[in-house]
């Protein structure tokens, strides 16, 4: 009897420790989508604002494609390769710029094709943020110029991440 009785509590015991662990513990998959965006989208304004080099490497999914940075090798940026371009990538104007980016230069783009997921580095159905970014140079005279800085961001792995960059114009 004394036996039966250490074996239930010992199991008793094992159940409610895993059944604990389990809700106790928020995983990224128990975060909604949207909320897991804010939280990215939070921590990427910040670490540009601060101009944070460290914490916005970790905020991207390496290599960074774009259309501009490509290496000899046909592949975007490494982390060093961030790290030695950041100024030429997020200059001043572009950083205040993305701060304070309004809901009309946010859109989505779902990736549909092979191609498209090799561009972007993002996983075919998944659905990309994206912050385009238009500047005007020389407003109203005769050489004006125009362009954009576009800025793709995905989930990768359960997390958002910075995926890609493309300057248009």
């Amino acid at each position: 009897m004394k036996n039966l009785i250490l074996f239930l509590t010992f199991f008793s015991t094992l159940f409610l420790a895993c059944n604990s662990d389990s809700n106790s513990k928020n995983t990224i998959n128990d975060i909604p989508d949207d909320k897991l965006w804010a939280i990215f989208l939070g921590d990427f304004k910040n670490a540009i604002g601060k101009n944070d080099l460290q914490d916005i490497v970790k905020l991207i999914d390496f290599p960074l494609d774009g259309n501009f940075f490509k290496t000899n090798t046909g592949k975007g940026l490494s982390k060093n390769g961030v790290l030695k371009n950041y100024g030429k990538i997020i200059g001043t104007t572009v950083r205040e710029r993305v701060i304070i980016a309004k809901t009309d230069e946010w859109s989505e783009r779902k990736i549909n094709s092979r191609d498209d997921s090799k561009k972007f580095g993002v996983p075919v159905g998944e659905t990309m943020k994206v912050l385009t970014l238009n500047f005007v140079f020389n407003k109203g005279e005769e050489d004006q110029t125009e362009s954009a800085q576009i800025f793709y961001f995905a989930k990768v792995k359960g997390d958002y991440k910075w995926c890609a960059m493309e300057i248009v114009g």
